[in-house]
């Protein structure tokens, strides 16, 4: 079971320094991995690495099958974070899988669906857990 590595979040997912975040926060954020579970579309199932690459001043987020998950600004202003594709384009829906309208520098955990997701739609949406260390979600990763 999993159910041991995931951690409470608390610790994973806070800031050092809340002054420090106006730069791309990527060395800011705790988390280095997240847990995605429950998804009806499988292969959105599964641990996100932290990449090096950022999306609207947070960090983007990896899973081996080719999964991106994703903070967006729209250009109104709003703020999304996705479940997407990777290699779709991120102007347009086509790549999109779930998405919670949340403007929070961290993946939201709860609140997914799929609404107006085309990859996504009659599936139901999954959930997130930080894990403490990336040395565990490697181990998970590896089977």
């Amino acid at each position: 079971s999993m159910g041991g590595r995931v951690s409470s979040c608390v610790r994973a997912c806070l800031f050092k320094d809340a002054a420090e975040t106006k730069a791309c926060p990527l060395q800011h954020i705790q988390a280095r991995a997240y847990l995605a579970q429950g998804a009806g579309l499988a292969k959105v199932n599964g641990c996100y690495i932290r990449t090096e690459r950022c999306s609207a001043d947070a960090p983007v987020y990896r899973s081996k099958q080719g999964i991106i998950l994703l903070r967006y600004r729209m250009p109104r202003g709003t703020v999304y974070w996705y479940f997407c594709q990777e290699g779709s384009d991120l102007s347009n829906s086509s790549g999109d899988i779930y998405r919670v309208r949340n403007d929070s520098l961290s993946p939201p955990l709860h609140g997914w669906a799929s609404d107006d997701c085309p990859l996504g739609l009659g599936f139901s949406a999954p959930r997130l857990a930080c894990h403490d260390s990336i040395e565990d979600v490697v181990d998970d990763a590896s089977g």
